[in-house]
């Protein structure tokens, strides 16, 4: 199986014609440090549609308030990513106790819906190692799984099927402004050379595009951006403009790119472990990325200068 995705995915690069985004000169913008020394480390922040911060943890989801105090919502086994559902609920990626390479293939992963209050519900099962999660106006969402080649849909009763597989170990997700595609992080080169447990090693540098129509694959997925060099795309998102930025995790650093234009941008630089970003709501500033750091778990704020395009719920 494994060597039959790597054929199709060498043979989509082949097939797609589209001009590559390059990375330009860095151009450093204002970074604030808003919270450290207060987790051991965390991957997961979204805001909920009241505009409401919650951050992922020492295992736990929390919130943070507008004067930047944290209290725990919910634990887990796992942090990993978080996305706004309904008025006010958020939707929580788990990878539960087993973890791929290192447990072999499993499929113990969940996706909660969890209420600011810590009422958790059990969305979705059966799932690898889940991640990224986007929602989509039926109130469905999509789901990666960075491990596999697996990008999943799920439906409000929790049917969970296979969106795409042709985007290899697909990390952070995010819609374009006007929905009619999908941007991929590809986090990995490729499998481990040794069986379990063995860890990923070699990290890649491209973001994807999936055409898409009324919200499902109607295209060739192909790749628009390369940061140059082993940096391990992480988290994403896009602004009304329809740039996207991304987070590259293992150098630490925050791209913009314009799909459009095929111009890109290191905007941030020396944050190991940057991960998951997202445009602020409500009280905190509608023109910043709020992100968090993996290692220590820090919650920082780059003031990109742009808003976030709208979510489709």
């Amino acid at each position: 199986m494994k060597s039959i995705r790597l054929f199709h995915t060498f043979s989509v690069l082949l097939i797609c014609t589209s001009v590559i985004a390059q990375p330009t000169l860095s151009q450093s913008i204002p970074v604030e440090v808003l919270i450290e020394n207060r987790f051991n480390g965390g991957e997961g922040l979204s805001f909920n549609h009241e505009g409401r911060l919650f951050i992922c943890a020492n295992r736990s989801m929390w919130e943070v308030t507008h004067d930047l105090q944290t209290h725990k919502v919910a634990d887990f086994t796992s942090n990993l990513g978080l996305a706004p559902i309904g008025k006010r609920d958020l939707l929580k990626a788990d990878f539960g106790p087993l973890i791929f390479p290192q447990h072999g293939t499993n499929n113990d992963g969940v996706v909660w819906r969890v209420t600011p209050e810590g009422d958790t519900t059990r969305i979705a099962d059966n799932i690898g190692d889940p991640n990224a999660i986007v929602v989509l106006p039926d109130s469905s969402f999509l789901v990666s799984d960075d491990f596999t080649y697996n990008i999943y849909h799920v439906t409000p009763e929790g049917t969970v099927s296979v969106f795409t597989d042709a985007i290899p170990f697909p990390n952070g997700i995010a819609l374009s402004p006007n929905g009619d595609a999908l941007y991929v992080a590809r986090l990995f080169v490729k499998y481990p050379d040794e069986p379990p447990p063995a860890r990923f090693q070699e990290f890649s540098d491209e973001v994807w595009r999936l055409p898409l129509r009324d919200f499902r694959p109607a295209g060739l997925a192909e790749v628009v951006f390369r940061t140059g060099g082993a940096t391990g795309p992480d988290g994403l998102a896009v602004d009304t403009e329809g740039r996207v930025y991304l987070s590259a995790a293992r150098e630490g650093q925050l791209w913009r790119f314009d799909p459009t234009t095929g111009k890109g941008e290191l905007l941030a630089e020396g944050l190991p472990g940057l991960a998951s970003i997202a445009f602020g709501q409500g009280k905190f500033d509608h023109e910043s990325l709020y992100a968090m750091q993996i290692r220590g778990g820090r919650v920082l704020r780059f003031k990109v200068g742009a808003k976030g395009a709208r979510l489709f719920q």
